[in-house]
């Protein structure tokens, strides 16, 4: 297994109950790390999932 450092992009997801207050809750994080895709997988394939 890799311990080098890789780029990765990340996302974070937030609960916004009632915007009108502007409180929220991160309910999650949604990270890619392109760089640290198998070999064998399509880039391009990879793009087609980040964007759904």
């Amino acid at each position: 297994m890799k311990t080098g450092k890789v780029a990765c992009n990340y996302a974070i997801i937030r609960f916004l109950p009632y915007p009108e207050t502007e409180e929220f809750v991160n309910v999650g994080v949604v990270l890619a790390c392109p760089s640290a895709l198998p070999r064998g997988f399509p880039r391009s394939r990879f793009r087609d999932i980040m964007r759904a």
